[in-house]
C-alpha cells in the first residue's frame, strides 16, 4: 500500500476470489531501517520467475527491497535493499528477465526537474537474495531536459519481451505541454552483458502514458494513456 508503505499478501481461494483478510502484512520501512517519518512508499511488488523472491520498489526512498517469499504460507522475509542509483531515481516497477534469473531491470520515475526517468540494471544472486546495481540510463529521448518539469513527468511503466531481447519503458510528459517532457516509449536492446542500448523513442499518441503491456502474440505493445 503506497501511503502506508505496507505490503499485503492475500490468499487466493479455490474459486479464485481473494480471502477477505491478508495472511501477511509487512512494513517496508522495517526492511529499510527507517522510521515512520521517512518518505517511504511501497509502489509495486513483483515476484521472481520461480516465485521464491519478491521485489518491492520504494518510490520515496529510491530503492528496491528483496524479500524471501514462502508460497505455502505467504510469509515475507526481508533479505536486502539496493539503491536505484540516485536519490532522484524514485523506483516504480521492476521486471525480471524471462530466461536469465540474474538480470532484473527497474523503472525509475525521477524527481521534479532533476531526473525525469531512468532504468536501472541489476544483477541478482538468488542464493543470497541480493541485488547489485550495474547501470542506470535515461529513458528520455535525446534533447529532452528534465529541468523545470512538473513532478508527475518521468518514467511510468516497464515491460520486457518474452525472448528477453528487448526492454520498453514509458515516459510521461507534462499533459500535452510539448516543452515539458515527452509522452513516449523508449525501446532498448538487452545486450548479452545485460547492458542496454537505446533503439528508438516512439510517441504514445496520447498524453501521460500510465501503463503498458505486450500482447500474448508478442507483436503488439499496448499503451494506456491517462
Amino acid at each position: 500500500m503506497f501511503s502506508t508503505s505496507t505490503i499485503a499478501v492475500f490468499a487466493i481461494r479455490d474459486d479464485l476470489s481473494l480471502a477477505p483478510e491478508p495472511v501477511e502484512l509487512a512494513q517496508l520501512r522495517d526492511a529499510l531501517g527507517v522510521g515512520p517519518e521517512a518518505d517511504s512508499n511501497a509502489h509495486s511488488v513483483v515476484l521472481s520467475n520461480d516465485n521464491r523472491h519478491a521485489f518491492v520498489s520504494d518510490l520515496g526512498q529510491a530503492c528496491v527491497a528483496v524479500y524471501r517469499f514462502d508460497t505455502s504460507s505467504g510469509a515475507l522475509t526481508p533479505l536486502s535493499v539496493v539503491s536505484s542509483g540516485a536519490d532522484t531515481a524514485r523506483a516504480r516497477h521492476v521486471v525480471c528477465h524471462p530466461t536469465d534469473e540474474s538480470l532484473v531491470f527497474g523503472l525509475n520515475q525521477g524527481t521534479r526537474g532533476l531526473d525525469a526517468g531512468s532504468v536501472s540494471t541489476y544483477r541478482f544472486d538468488p542464493a543470497s537474495g541480493r541485488l547489485r546495481l550495474t547501470e542506470r540510463v535515461s529513458t528520455l529521448p535525446p534533447g529532452d531536459d528534465p529541468a523545470g518539469q512538473p513532478d508527475w513527468v518521468g518514467g511510468s511503466a516497464i515491460c520486457i519481451s518474452a525472448d528477453g531481447r528487448f526492454l520498453y519503458c514509458s515516459n510521461r510528459g507534462a499533459k500535452g505541454v510539448a516543452s515539458a517532457g515527452s509522452d513516449s516509449v523508449a525501446a532498448f536492446e538487452i545486450e548479452d552483458s545485460g547492458s542496454l542500448t537505446p533503439l528508438a523513442f516512439t510517441p504514445t499518441l496520447g498524453a501521460c502514458p500510465r501503463d503498458m503491456t505486450i500482447d500474448p502474440s508478442g507483436s503488439l505493445l499496448l499503451v494506456a494513456n491517462q
